[in-house]
């Protein structure tokens, strides 16, 4: 019986059933989600614990025993409870040999043991994740080797796997062409490594070995190679084309690349992985591209990696076209200037700039330069220099400098109002700069505060004061031409001004804690939101009530008080914050100001703000800077003073006339611009603060003429400022415009007179019409003469010319068999050969072919003849011309953008042909038709011109074709603005037929046009883009494809391409047809761009259509289909008549067939 007791306890130990009785569940069915189960549990799950052991022992009746005493002692020792057993079988974990990918999944497989099984992670090189109880596993993100231990609960053992993590195998060559009998051998990337190739489709008789190397049978054919991943059962194919004569070809066969620009060669035929071989003498190789260093022609060898197939690219290293650029302005007037006191505490005041056409990191991207001040004034070299983020931003149109998170150190917050926060264009943005020890700011913005919506443009004014009373400082933004989405319907450009109110130690935004917008009065004593008042555009600071809390004034020029820019001032009073009420702007005006003087005066194109009469409370300057004199648009120019008190308390009922102001005045005589900058500061060395008012094209006498002029009226304590000016600064030269911006400063040198900042808008020291900060001081013998100018340095870079905007190759003019290169400059400035220039007129450059390439200067500039002036854009377009006049010598046509049509020409110069109106037409554009010269050049004064027929809706395309096949060169121009009836920018394009010159000695003038064709409908802006095709039909007139990028023909922005056959008497046509071409995408804007050659040199003009919004997937990638010109005669007998603004018949696709 001892025998059977010891079976017990075994049995009793091990938690075992006997074999009739029903088993344990098993432990893997476990639900996966039951997490508890991991956290609770215990050996008793699977088998009894040692202490069940022992009471079962305890319940089993053992038999008496006939043993002596001796052996029923060493029996009762041999029943002590004894641990798991071996496993029998012994555990094992499949399944061998498994390959997964990253994120794969596999059950794992145990066998043996009792079942009760464990699951752990040895080793985790993927980062996979394994349940403990089911083994159910599933692969990380890396490649690597997982090790998977299993163990068994009711018994000892434990057996490992090796789970391969392997990324996906890759098999290069993707395709390949080749002729028959080649061979390579195949590349596998990744994958587990065990692999299989076969021919799976066989056309050429081909083998491939067990290292895949492949040999093309004898036959052509399209081949199919397919290696199958043993390990992970992937299965990857690679078409092989079979060709007789397969051999690389580089495509293009000739490029050209600019000199240190690369470019990525690709061959047709081979494998298309290739390496290059460069030839040593400026064309090199990078990362596996062309570099080219040195101009002329090269010849690299393109190498397949796999085939070995090799073939010569040549490579023409292009030299930039040699011109000089120079330093010139822009004419925006951007600019801004604080005196924000001593910045780094070094006992001298400071200074700080904003230009917003400055060239500084990119093309405006505009600049804020700081200028120290010391013993000797300021240093004239800008101690730091800020740059806008991206082209256009116009950084430091407006600043602030103020404390904004009350640091101790003066933060710089400045405006850029075109930044663009993407998707956004043109929001606009107030850039916050942080002040540094030391007295800088920080290089890049810790915040950027974008405008809510595209177009908004915050930024354009910028202000800072503490409006709620809590010590801190409250942030303000102009967003000019914003909107209060909230309103239906929307007011357009109402403007509006952005509030952050400012906390300690933090920086505001992303979101304005409020938000006013440009309100007039209502018929019901209220305030309203009124479309196009511009709130926003100016914004001044003060305690105008003097409640002791910070209000805000802000103009919107454009206000319409009865006239157009009439000009708008509005007050809203600061508010205290209170335990449930944040505080910031009363919304309602407490006091509102309304031009009311004939011809648009402009009230509020600047405000400022300061205590000019000694009272501790802040008065309000108003500028109105277009002040008319009398009923004229003389343009003399105010300012109006208004003295703070208790008439700012509000709230506003009415729109108060500027001759409210407690003090004004105004310029001298017509076209002064009095009032164009205005600030409130120290600039007369006595307290109270003083009046600094920029006086535009201000004189004064023996000043440089339309210099510009500031004037300084000193503060009187108890009264108003004097009548006449204390002080009087001049432009340095002429034509500066000096009064551009002002800022005083204080006495930066510590002699007694305070200096003032004073900005020259169209300044010519660093460039033509570059703006440049002076400093001006009081002279030591004054009142005798006038201030004294010191430069300041504002560094930038030359830009903004667009030179290349349009670009025109010219038959050979000077007779050497080269062609000749036009290149247009639309807003380099035109020298005038009696001296001055022409601000923004725009040139053209003409360059002789070489064989050397182009030549290190143009041979001739086109840019001094009558009728062309500044802002024209000339050579915004441009057009080589086979023979408009028809005297055998091609000629150039140039379109100036924004010409002006005049209501009369000079009879000197101008010979008006039939049908010319006798009235101006204002930025409508022009073309003007230069002529060969015989002298190997063209004439300096143009044979013809034709102008836009509608006033700002500037030309913008120009090409030639002779459309009706007399031998004269015919002229297409485009606008996508033309207007017709009900059809606002609808787009389209003219005609104007090539002609003899009626008078060989003037510039002709063109009236007549044989076609003007308008868009179907609004906003289609046909005209988007011109192409000649040259004779599709053989009926020896030209052919022309018209671009319509935004039109619709039953969707959204599809764009279509008409294609219109020439036509008139010796023509197959006696009037215009066209056949229309269009995607079949929404938003594809097909026609964008269109371009036309001979692509498959069958004597036929192909065309390319561009459409940049493409989408694939979702994504906008942009396309361009290829039109074959085969195709496009074809079409000709389903041409329709091109009616001006008839939808056409049913569109033709771009492609045809799968």
């Amino acid at each position: 019986m001892r025998t059977g007791a010891i079976v017990l306890v075994w049995l009793a130990a091990l938690g075992g059933c006997p074999a009739d009785a029903t088993p344990a569940p098993d432990v893997r069915t476990a639900d996966a989600t039951d997490t508890s189960a991991l956290d609770t549990a215990t050996p008793a799950d699977t088998a009894e614990p040692p202490d069940a052991a022992d009471s079962a022992l305890h319940e089993v009746e053992v038999a008496p025993s006939d043993s002596t005493t001796e052996d029923a002692d060493s029996v009762a020792a041999d029943t002590t409870p004894a641990g798991p057993p071996g496993c029998d079988p012994i555990l094992t974990l499949g399944p061998p040999g498994l390959y997964l990918f990253p994120f794969g999944d596999a059950d794992l497989e145990p066998a043996g043991g009792t079942g009760a099984y464990r699951f752990a992670l040895d080793h985790d090189a993927t980062g996979a994740l394994l349940h403990p109880l089911t083994g159910a596993y599933l692969a990380g993100a890396d490649p690597g080797v997982d090790v998977v231990r299993l163990t068994d609960v009711g018994c000892v053992g434990e057996a490992t796997l090796e789970v391969r993590v392997v990324a996906p195998l890759e098999l290069a060559p993707a395709a390949a062409t080749v002729p028959p009998g080649a061979g390579f051998t195949f590349s596998v990337a990744a994958g587990s490594g065990l692999l299989a190739f076969a021919v799976t489709s066989n056309a050429s008789g081909a083998t491939i070995d067990a290292a895949g190397t492949y040999l093309a049978g004898p036959e052509p054919g399209d081949d199919v190679v397919t290696v199958t991943d043993l390990g992970t059962g992937q299965v990857a194919s690679a078409p092989v084309a079979v060709r007789t004569g397969a051999h690389l070809v580089p495509t293009p066969p000739l490029i050209g690349v600019p000199l240190g620009e690369t470019f990525a060669p690709v061959a047709a035929g081979g494998s298309g992985h290739l390496d290059l071989v460069g030839d040593g003498a400026g064309l090199e190789v990078v990362a596996g591209a062309w570099r080219v260093t040195a101009p002329g022609p090269h010849e690299g060898v393109l190498v397949d990696v796999f085939t070995g197939q090799q073939a010569t690219q040549r490579v023409v290293g292009l030299a930039p076209v040699g011109l000089t650029v120079a330093r010139t302005g822009a004419s925006t007037f951007a600019l801004s200037a604080l005196g924000p006191g001593d910045l780094d505490g070094d006992g001298y005041r400071d200074a700080v700039v904003g230009v917003g056409e400055a060239n500084v990191a990119r093309y405006q991207s505009g600049a804020v330069y700081v200028y120290r001040g010391g013993p000797d004034g300021l240093d004239p070299e800008p101690a730091q220099v800020i740059s806008g983020l991206a082209r256009e931003d116009e950084l430091g149109r407006a600043m602030v400098v103020a404390d904004l998170d009350g640091d101790g150190h003066p933060d710089l917050a400045a405006g850029a109002r075109r930044a663009d926060a993407a998707p956004q264009a043109d929001d606009g943005a107030v850039l916050v700069y942080p002040g540094l020890p030391g007295g800088l700011f920080a290089d890049t913005p810790v915040t950027a505060l974008d405008g809510p919506f595209s177009s908004d443009q915050l930024g354009f004014s910028v202000a800072a004061c503490d409006f709620n009373g809590d010590g801190a400082v409250d942030l303000a933004g102009g967003a000019w031409v914003g909107e209060d989405r909230a309103l239906s319907p929307l007011l357009s450009n109402q403007g509006a001004v952005h509030v952050w109110l400012g906390a300690p130690g933090a920086w505001p935004g992303p979101v304005p804690d409020q938000s006013v917008y440009g309100l007039a009065p209502d018929a019901t004593g209220g305030w309203a939101g009124v479309a196009n008042g511009r709130a926003g555009t100016s914004l001044a600071t003060g305690d105008f009530d003097g409640d002791g809390l910070c209000d805000l004034a802000t103009g919107g020029y454009t206000f319409d008080n009865g006239a157009a820019n009439d000009g708008l001032v509005l007050v809203y009073r600061g508010v205290a914050r209170t335990a449930d009420d944040p505080g910031g702007l009363d919304p309602i005006p407490s006091r509102a100001f309304a031009g009311d003087a004939p011809g648009g005066s402009r009230l509020g194109w600047f405000l400022a703000a300061g205590d000019v009469d000694g009272d501790a409370v802040d008065d309000l300057l108003v500028s109105q800077a277009y002040w008319n004199h009398g009923t004229g648009n003389d343009r003399w120019g105010a300012a109006r003073l208004f003295l703070g008190g208790a008439a700012f308390a509000g709230p506003a009922v009415t729109l108060e006339s500027p001759d409210a102001a407690d003090w004004t005045a105004t310029g001298t005589r017509g076209g002064d611009y009095f009032g164009y900058s205005v600030a409130i500061g120290e600039a007369t060395g006595a307290p109270p603060a003083d009046l600094v008012i920029g006086v535009w094209i201000g004189e004064c006498d023996g000043c440089p003429s339309d210099g510009g002029r500031v004037d300084v009226y000193a503060g009187v304590a108890g009264g108003l400022p004097d009548a006449a000016a204390t002080r009087v600064i001049p432009g340095a030269a002429a034509g500066d415009r000096i009064g551009s911006a002002v800022a005083p400063l204080g006495d930066v040198d510590g002699d007694g007179g305070p200096e003032v900042i004073v900005v020259a808008g169209l300044g010519d020291t660093l460039g033509s019409d570059v703006p440049r900060p002076w400093v001006a001081s009081a002279p030591s013998d004054e009142p005798a003469t006038y201030d004294v100018l010191t430069p300041l340095a504002s560094p930038g870079e030359p830009g903004g010319w667009r030179v290349g905007q349009s670009l025109a190759v010219l038959a050979d003019l000077d007779g050497d068999g080269l062609a000749e290169l036009a290149v247009g400059a639309p807003n380099q400035d035109a020298q005038r050969g009696s001296g001055g220039h022409l601000l923004l007129s725009g040139v053209v450059h003409l360059y002789r072919g070489a064989a050397a390439g182009v030549p290190d200067a143009p041979a001739q500039t086109l840019q001094d003849f009558p009728g062309h002036s500044g802002s024209d854009w000339l050579g915004y377009g441009l057009a080589g011309l086979a023979d408009f006049d028809g005297d055998g010598a091609p000629e150039l046509a140039s379109l100036a953008r924004y010409e002006d049509r005049p209501a009369s020409f000079a009879a000197a110069t101008f010979a008006e042909g039939p049908g010319c109106p006798h009235s101006a037409v204002n930025n409508g554009g022009g073309v003007y038709v230069f002529p060969a010269d015989g002298a190997g050049g063209l004439a300096p004064t143009p044979a013809f011109v034709y102008y836009g027929p509608q006033a700002d809706d500037t030309l913008e395309r120009v090409v030639g074709a002779d459309l009706d096949g007399d031998g004269h060169t015919d002229l297409a121009v485009a606008s996508r603005l033309f207007d017709a009836s009900g059809r606002s920018n609808a787009g389209g394009f003219v005609v104007v037929r090539g002609r003899p010159r009626a008078d060989p000695a003037k510039t002709n003038v063109v009236c007549d046009a044989a076609l003007t064709w308008t868009g179907v409908a609004a906003n289609d802006q046909a005209g988007s883009a011109l192409a000649p095709l040259g004779d599709l039909d053989g009926d020896g007139c030209d052919e022309l494809a018209v671009g319509a990028w935004l039109e619709d023909l039953g969707g959204a922005n599809r764009g279509a391409v008409r294609v219109v056959f020439g036509w008139g008497p010796a023509c197959a046509r006696a009037a215009p047809v066209a056949v229309t071409l269009s995607s079949a995408a929404n938003d594809d804007r097909a026609g964008t761009d269109l371009a036309a050659a001979d692509v498959d040199g069958d004597g036929l003009t192909d065309l390319l259509v561009g459409g940049a919004s493409h989408r694939e997937a979702n994504v906008s990638v942009g396309a361009v289909w290829l039109v074959d010109g085969r195709r496009l005669r074809g079409l000709a007998g389903g041409a329709a008549a091109l009616v001006d603004g008839v939808a056409p018949a049913p569109a033709s696709p771009l492609v045809t067939g799968p």
